[in-house]
Order: structure tokens, then sequence, then C-alpha cells
């Protein structure tokens, strides 16, 4: 049994974040440390079906990650789906499977428990544990036990010969600083595990390692992103990127140049253009207004709409000299026909319509504004 966590169809291509939206119910592997009593690398001796506690597991403990230290087996209980029945044909383990393996302990129930990677919506083969391949290097055991779990994680991720959405997001889910306790891991730590999928010569994990990347805000990966473009961006894995951008925040100057330049581009790549504009939308500096005119003349309409409406509130707020505060007073360039075509939820007009009044506009007041029209 399989489930698509995310389709890249051109629908979702065309919606920002999209690849990180997708992560749904997967809980970080930092999160599962947090919350597992123990955390083991071990392997399936042998499945179970009916034992006193239910369908359980036998693991060969080789390494004990957090927990109790000390013995070699352990006797765990495998929640049961509505959709799995519990028995050994349709067991979602294999004898000799190996992995990290998230175990709780309590006073009522079953002794051991195993700790799915996701909620709601569980796969059991997916979502039961953490594949090691034997061969996978081991992360440093005096770190933090966080950094040792998203060091596996990327270790696993390396070893999949063709990683699908699903996996995608699995690995996606332990680089989201939305839903990682930053308490935990730093975004340097993060940072640090995902160098190596982001310097890998293999493609489709050097695209998924720029893409975390730049979700933690590297404006190195960014730089990246504008360089390679040509090479990276028709990659099935691209979208991480996109929904990546959307997310950043270019706080200084270095960060808005970088969006520029690949604004500039004028790239036909789905979704790009409108993820540049929903990282710049918030953003209220004249640095941005002229990057913000280029997307008016992008192949998107929805970068095209960010763009009016970005135009809107510059128009707005614009003092004589073309500065553009965050707030203040109604500035000297808002008139009734630029009220007129601020765009509104629900609005008969068109986007297009908005676009075509926006860019007369930048072309007649660009001068008043203070700006080249070079």
């Amino acid at each position: 049994m399989s489930r698509v966590r995310i389709a890249l169809s051109a629908v979702l291509l065309a919606a920002v974040q999209t690849a990180w939206a997708g992560i749904g119910g997967l809980v970080p592997i930092e999160t599962l440390g947090q919350r597992a009593d123990i955390v083991v690398l071990a392997s399936v001796a042998n499945v179970l079906p009916h034992q006193p506690a239910g369908p359980s597991i036998q693991l060969n403990v080789e390494r004990w990650i957090k927990g109790q230290t000390g013995a070699s087996s352990l006797i765990v209980a495998v929640p049961v789906f509505q959709h799995e029945p519990p028995t050994a044909s349709t067991s979602p383990f294999l004898t000799g499977q190996r992995g990290i393996f998230f175990v709780t302990s309590g006073a009522s129930g079953p002794a051991y428990q195993l700790l799915p990677m996701a909620s709601g919506d569980i796969v059991a083969d997916r979502d039961q544990f953490l594949p090691v391949s034997p061969s996978a290097p081991a992360p440093d055991p005096t770190s933090a036990i966080s950094q040792q779990l998203v060091s596996y994680l990327v270790g696993w991720y390396q070893g999949l010969s063709q990683p699908d959405p699903d996996e995608d997001l699995k690995l996606l889910a332990g680089f989201d600083p939305g839903r990682v306790d930053m308490h935990v891991v730093s975004l340097q730590d993060l940072l640090t595990a995902a160098a190596p999928l982001a310097g890998s010569v293999v493609l489709s994990q050097h695209v998924i390692g720029l893409a975390i990347s730049i979700r933690l805000g590297s404006d190195d990966a960014l730089s990246s992103v504008a360089k390679e473009l040509g090479s990276i961006g028709l990659n099935p894995k691209f979208p991480a990127i996109t929904g990546s951008i959307s997310y950043y925040s270019p706080y200084d100057a270095p960060g808005i140049a970088i969006l520029a330049s690949l604004a500039f581009l004028h790239s036909t790549i789905a979704g790009l253009d409108n993820s540049i504009a929903v990282a710049l939308g918030p953003v209220s500096s004249r640095t941005v207004v002229p990057i913000m005119a280029t997307l008016l003349d992008s192949s998107d309409p929805t970068a095209q709409g960010r763009a009016a409406s970005y135009f809107a509130r510059y128009s707005l707020l614009a003092d004589s000299q073309g500065n553009f505060p965050s707030t203040g007073p109604i500035g000297p360039f808002s008139t009734a026909l630029t009220l007129q075509y601020t765009p509104r939820a629900g609005s008969a007009m068109a986007t297009a319509d908005y676009v075509s009044f926006w860019k007369g506009w930048w072309t007649s007041n660009q001068s008043a504004l203070g700006f080249s029209s070079h």
C-alpha cells in the first residue's frame, strides 16, 4: 500500500510552498527522538504476530542511541492499523530489516511499543522506522541525539537509488524550521547535516540539498540556484526549491540581490516567479520595486498578480522621493485610480487588467519616483 503525499501536477506547481506543505502528518525525526523513551539502531530478528501485547517484533539491538543500555534484544509491540490485519503475512516487517526504531514504554499497555514516524495517515511499510544500510556511515556517538538522528536521516536518503515524493517529504520533515523544535537542534546543525546533499554530485540529491539549505535561510544556496538554474531547473525535484524560496526572508541587500538575479532571468519554470514574489512581498523597500516591475512581465499570472498588489501598496505609501516606508501617511502618488486598481479578493476585474494598469503606472511614474529608465 502506498500513499501519495504530493502530486507534482501543473496545478500544484503553480501554488507556493507546495513541497513543504505536503509534509502533512510526518513527524520530524528530532521530535520523535524527544517523544521516544528508547531509540535504537537495531535489526528485526523475528516477527511475532500472536504476542499477548499484540503483534510484535523482536529487535536485535546494535546500538542504544537513547534510553537504557545493555540489553541486546527487545520485544516491541507494533501498532495495528485498521487497513492492516495483524497477521504474519501482512506484517510490514521482514526479518533482517535494519534501522532506527523509536520505542515508547509506560505503566499501562505493552512494556514497549513502536512509535511511528507519522500521525494520522500512517503507511506501515514506510512510517514505522528509518531504514539504515549496513554501509551507511555512523554519526558521531558523542554528538547530541537530534544531530545523530538527522545524520541518519541524510544517510538513509543518500542510500536511495531513486527517491520518490513520499521519501522526499520524509527527509524534508526533519529540516523544516516551522516544525522542528529549534531548542533541540540549531539552524547551523541542520545546515551542516544537509551539506552532503547540497554538495552531492547526484543531481536529485543536490537539488533537495539546495532546497533544504534555502529553507534554512542560506544565501549561498539561493545564489547557487541562480547560477545553476539551467542545469537544475527541469529536475523533477525542483518544486522543493520553489517552495523553499517562498519561505525565504530577504532581510538584507545580498538576499534581495539574489532574488533579483533570479527574477531578471525571466524563467518560465513553473512556480519560480511566484515564489520570488512571495518572498519579496513583505519587504517594503524601493530596492524591490524594479524587481516587481520585472515580475509584472512574468509568464506566470499568479506572480503578475502579486507584483500588481505590491505596486498598489507602494503607490499608497511612497513618499515624494520614491522611498517606501512600511507604514505612515498616504503618499503623493496615491490617487483615486490607483485605489481603484488595487487588487481585492472577489473583484470582477481580471488579473490582466490590474497588470496592464500597473505596467502603465510604472512607465509613467518611474522617473518621478527617482528610478532610472534603463
